[in-house]
């Protein structure tokens, strides 16, 4: 009796945040009726759980009010906590809206808003148009990062104009807003202005900057890269296959395939397919997320969804929303949809944690049905090649167009070790052919591995010897054997070159000590 009471009072109290908000806005009390729709909001959402329709209208007016008070920080919240809930019309007039309080707040400061966007055409028309803007991956690799050299950094003796040089502190700013925009203005078309060589130079320069991760970064990996043209997939930039689908759609009088379904990635070393997946995201230029396993503590494994920054996801309780057109990567799918596609069958339980476990999993597998149904969609899956057979995940995945990627071959490991030598100037001793026979049975990654490994031990070894110590063939031939299969002929073949090595160093070392002794048959300093 006393716990139906307590309920009802607990409902009661729910219900009154809202029921108050009206009385106040009513009353005219509107910064008080705000944040009783935000409280009643808040309140249906704790807890995990889902608001209704009347909290998200409630929500919805507290916003129309925030506005029309000018409360520019709290009306930013509360979209913060409405933005998965509005359309995409709903987003762009809001965001308008917030933008203009901005500029509201600015004239509070006398900086009108005529001037704000003179100022800021005079960027677009002057600096803007040789500005190209990139995507941003999630993921940086050695190889991406290697290649960033910018040659254009100003020298010492450089004047390099600063922003103290034009505007020396805020307080002045605020002085006289008029004075200090007139001379960021100045600052700009003199930087707009500079000389012709310069300006011939941006294009280039930007175009260096902006280094994308796409199939021009990756080496080694030719023969997949032609399964993938092979299969359709990242054939824009590929002259030769532009011209084929040209008159594959001219001879068929189709305009091209299907785009629904999956692209999958398989291979034995799920680095190298990462890895693979990286470029193809680069390659295809679009906003991209990723989707995959990871350990959350305590062996708890939870999925985890990383998205480039150009991209604008929209989450909320059994809702998502993709951009089209996307990427939708998913790492190592074949090691956890399984699980999923399994608790989707399972019945409905009585522990709420199991029972929300299961909800979330069926929210998963209808998030990536519905992105291999999409044809604006790119969804590119990774997968071993020692996957079991699952009807499940094929079917979830179907159409599916295999890439597969093999063990590197003789070539495409020499490419590797030449670009390491090109990199590391300390590795250009090495004799690359030996390593490229020497380094049979490891992947791609595993050889990067082994460069990293063996560059740093160089490293270590100059510091501690106080000089320069190059990359010597013996520390190679460590990391290598490290890699390489107990029972296999590369691993008996590094033996026998460290040994090798190790004998012709004791040789050296005596041959330097023999030229240190004095030699025979030199006759004694006579006694005086």
């Amino acid at each position: 009796m006393f716990d139906t009471t307590n309920e009802d009072s607990h409902s009661a109290h729910e219900f009154n945040h809202a029921n108050e908000a009206h009385k106040a806005q009513d009353s005219g009390d509107i910064r008080l009726a705000v944040h009783l729709y935000l409280a009643a909001f808040e309140e249906a959402s704790a807890d995990g759980g889902e608001p209704d329709q009347s909290d998200i209208d409630n929500l919805r007016t507290a916003l129309e009010l925030a506005f029309d008070q000018k409360e520019r920080s709290l009306a930013e919240h509360i979209y913060d906590r409405l933005e998965p809930y509005m359309t995409d019309e709903e987003l762009g007039t809001y965001e308008v809206r917030l933008q203009n309080l901005a500029l509201d707040k600015l004239s509070e400061y006398g900086i009108s808003r005529t001037e704000l966007e003179n100022v800021a055409d005079m960027i677009s028309d002057e600096i803007g148009a040789s500005v190209k803007l990139r995507s941003v991956t999630p993921i940086a690799h050695i190889e991406a990062e290697a290649e960033v050299i910018d040659d254009d950094e100003p020298e010492d003796d450089e004047e390099t104009p600063q922003l103290e040089d034009v505007v020396p502190s805020i307080e002045d700013f605020m002085k006289n807003p008029q004075q200090a925009m007139e001379r960021i203005a100045g600052a700009i078309m003199g930087a707009a202005q500079g000389d012709d060589q310069q300006a011939a130079k941006a294009p280039e320069k930007n175009a260096r900057k902006n280094n994308v991760f796409d199939f021009s970064s990756l080496v080694g990996f030719d023969a997949a890269i032609e399964a993938a043209h092979g299969v359709g997939l990242c054939v824009g930039n590929d002259p030769a296959y532009t011209e084929l689908i040209k008159e594959l759609k001219a001879k068929h009088g189709v305009d091209g395939l299907s785009g629904a379904g999956s692209f999958i990635v398989r291979t034995s070393s799920r680095d190298d397919a990462s890895h693979f997946m990286d470029a193809v995201v680069g390659e295809l230029g679009y906003p991209a997320m990723r989707v995959s396993m990871v350990d959350a503590g305590a062996g708890v494994p939870v999925l985890q969804v990383n998205v480039s920054s150009d991209r604008h996801p929209r989450f909320s309780q059994g809702r998502f929303q993709f951009d089209t057109p996307s990427t939708l990567v998913l790492d190592d799918v074949d090691l956890w949809a399984p699980q999923l596609l399994e608790m989707c069958l399972a019945s409905e339980v009585e522990d709420q944690q199991v029972a929300a476990s299961i909800r979330q999993a069926r929210e998963s597998i209808c998030m990536l049905k519905g992105a291999v149904e999409n044809p604006g969609i790119t969804v590119v899956a990774s997968v071993g090649s020692d996957m079991p057979d699952s009807q499940a995940l094929n079917e979830l995945l179907y159409p599916m167009r295999i890439v597969d990627i093999y063990m590197p071959t003789d070539q495409e490991r020499r490419d590797i070790w030449d670009q390491l030598a090109d990199r590391h100037p300390s590795m250009r001793c090495l004799n690359r052919q030996k390593l490229t026979e020497l380094s049979r049975n490891l992947s791609r990654c595993e050889l990067q591995l082994v460069a990293r490994d063996s560059l740093e031990d160089a490293y270590r070894a100059g510091l501690r010897a106080h000089r320069y110590v190059p990359v010597t063939p013996d520390i190679v031939f460590e990391r290598l054997a490290s890699m390489q299969p107990l029972d296999s002929e590369e691993f008996s073949s590094l033996k026998e070159a460290v040994v090798q090595e190790f004998r012709a160093g004791i040789e050296d070392l005596e041959k330097e000590l023999s030229l240190l002794e004095p030699g025979e048959g030199t006759d004694a300093p006579s006694a005086q």
